[in-house]
């Protein structure tokens, strides 16, 4: 199976402000055009890192990646220039260099929560949300191989936000958002879809208007269906919609056991339309404040059929358990993992479910090697070999704040992790692609004086 991925959006109801320590950094070293000088040496299995953009005034969102069928990978960025908000883009051929970065799309001056999706043919769909008057509106455009952008179009009514977007082996794109309701402000999930060479159909409600929605994910299938995903924000439930081959949606359905309260929800769907769940809950008559009872748990649903019950994961007793991310190789082995609290550090821990089997104790990957762990990423190839990567600092002396990765061959066990890029000053999210090859790229942003600077890392074999 040949495989799509997209790159991010943010929900805006959830937008964090950049941390304080980032924005008062004075770190030496800088080169006198702006760019920052990368790391001495390359890390085990890693490529040096290397610089994508010039220094830049950072937007809010973190750099964001795509690759297609052939390896070619293409990395969008926020900037301001002149005073606006704009994206800029630059591309990685297969086994090149990074090209001079350019605006992309124009700049998409105003456009916010971008999304590419790029389907195994070359083609891209973008999507963003865009402020129109005193409202939000989703809109789209689309780009042939070889060919140019299309005029955007507009796919939501006034209110819409949080945009998705998704590319299945075929071509066809479904994109999901959230709609606000001006009664009691609560949103429901809104999905369309386009077939290859032809136009967005006309949005579909997924949740149900009397709740409201958060954070809806997306996952397709190749026999042409989708899976998503979202929690109800009044009673935390998790919640699911699953759309046929023959393009029919299903009514919604409760994925969280009763009473608990859950959030962060991720989903993933094999190669044979098997569909997983995962999300960050607080078990049933838990006090709000009493972290130890968050659990990771997962739901199951084959193909055509319904969804299991809920299982625990993760240990109790763990404090602060949240940001659960899962992977699925095409054949059927789950990758989850998610960060925990010792009560000083963020610990990464990880999870392993063989196809049919069932699901591993969860291990500690920064165990002996680092410390922290958060904006985790986690990417899978076709041949099952997992990647995460994720933000942290080094135990050695000084400020070495790092972007981490360990590595999980299908069959096999968690790596150590290795420090992929150390930066004395401060690092943003990191992002992930893995392309059908099985080549990782990862790509954050620096921050120091005088600018920050966008980087990668690829994944060599030695």
């Amino acid at each position: 199976m040949r495989e799509t991925v997209t790159i991010g959006a943010t929900d805006r109801s959830r937008i964090r402000a950049p941390h304080l320590w980032l924005l008062v950094l004075t770190v030496a070293g800088l080169l006198a055009a702006g760019l920052v000088a990368s790391s001495a040496t390359a890390a085990s299995g890693w490529s040096r890192p290397v610089d994508v953009s010039g220094g830049i005034n950072f937007g809010e969102e973190s750099p964001l990646l795509s690759v297609d069928s052939a390896g070619n990978v293409t990395a969008v960025w926020q900037a301001y220039r002149g005073g606006k908000l704009t994206y800029e883009t630059a591309v990685r051929q297969a086994g090149g260099s990074w090209s001079t970065p350019s605006r992309f799309i124009g700049g998409l001056e105003g456009a916010y929560g971008l999304r590419v999706a790029v389907d195994p043919l070359g083609n891209e769909t973008a999507i963003w949300e865009r402020h129109v008057g005193r409202s939000w509106v989703v809109e789209s455009t689309t780009r042939s191989v070889g060919g140019s952008w299309s005029a955007p179009v507009t796919l939501s009514a006034a209110g819409a936000g949080s945009p998705l977007l998704a590319a299945g082996p075929e071509g066809n794109v479904t994109a999901v958002w959230l709609l606000e309701r001006e009664e009691g402000w609560r949103s429901v999930v809104q999905s369309a879809t386009r077939s290859v060479g032809g136009s967005w159909s006309a949005p579909v409600a997924l949740s149900s208007p009397s709740k409201g929605a958060r954070s809806p994910q997306i996952a397709l299938d190749p026999q042409g269906g989708a899976t998503v995903v979202w929690y109800e924000e009044h009673n935390g439930a998790v919640e699911s919609a699953t759309r046929s081959s023959d393009g029919i949606w299903s009514a919604p359905v409760t994925l969280s056991a009763s009473g608990v309260r859950a959030d962060s929800p991720q989903v993933a769907v094999d190669s044979q339309g098997n569909a997983t769940a995962i999300w960050a809950g607080r078990l049933p008559d838990a006090p709000r404040i009493q972290t130890q009872s968050r659990r990771i748990q997962i739901a199951t649903r084959p193909a055509g059929g319904t969804w299991s019950a809920p299982v625990n994961i993760s240990e109790a007793g763990h404090r602060l358990v949240q940001d659960p991310q899962i992977a699925v190789s095409p054949q059927g082995e789950a990758t989850a993992i998610w960060q925990r609290s010792d009560g000083k550090n963020l610990i990464v821990q990880g999870a392993i479910r063989p196809a049919g089997g069932g699901w591993s104790r969860p291990v500690d990957l920064t165990t002996g090697h680092g410390r922290g762990g958060q904006h985790l990423r986690l990417g899978v190839d076709p041949s099952g070999n997992a990647t995460a990567i994720w933000e942290g600092y080094d135990t050695g002396p000084g400020p070495n704040f790092v972007i981490q990765a360990a590595k999980h061959p299908a069959g096999g066990a968690w790596s150590r992790p290795t420090d992929i890029s150390r930066w004395s000053g401060g690092l943003g999210e990191p992002q992930l692609s893995v392309d059908p090859q099985g080549t990782s790229t990862a790509i954050w942003a620096i921050y120091a004086k005088g600018g920050t600077v966008i980087q990668s890392a690829t994944s060599v074999r030695r």
